[in-house]
């Protein structure tokens, strides 16, 4: 465990929440329990989900999904609108004109989609 896996809460040393969910999930959690913690984590406006997600990957085969973002799409309803505004910001914060486009993707029928794909094409450049 690193400095970066432990907060101070009301004074004393604990897991961050990243950290909790992926011990939980490497402990093999019944998956609706491990569904109300991640569904928790990610209202958490602290909690980095990209973060979460990266940290639940090596245990997504476990619960049936492909990924570590797998299980918080489906089963923390905010996941995707978490992600999404925080991929927003990382894009409003580089150029006035990505903001303009993703706002642009956002009113298409089918537009969070392909805004999602957008902004990870842009992010990784």
């Amino acid at each position: 465990m690193s400095d970066d896996d432990v907060t101070v809460v009301d004074g004393l040393p604990v897991t961050t929440v990243v950290r909790t969910a992926a011990d939980l999930a490497a402990s093999f959690l019944d998956s609706d329990h491990l569904a109300g913690v991640l569904s928790a984590a990610v209202e958490n406006l602290d909690v980095d989900v990209e973060e979460l997600a990266q940290a639940l990957s090596p245990y997504a085969t476990r619960y049936g999904f492909d990924s570590g973002r797998a299980p918080l799409a489906e089963v923390a309803p905010g996941y995707v609108a978490a992600a999404l505004g925080r991929a927003v910001r990382m894009v409003a914060a580089r150029s006035p004109r990505l903001r303009k486009q993703a706002l642009k993707l956002l009113a298409k029928p089918d537009g969070m989609k392909t805004l999602v794909t957008f902004l990870e094409e842009r992010l990784a450049s």
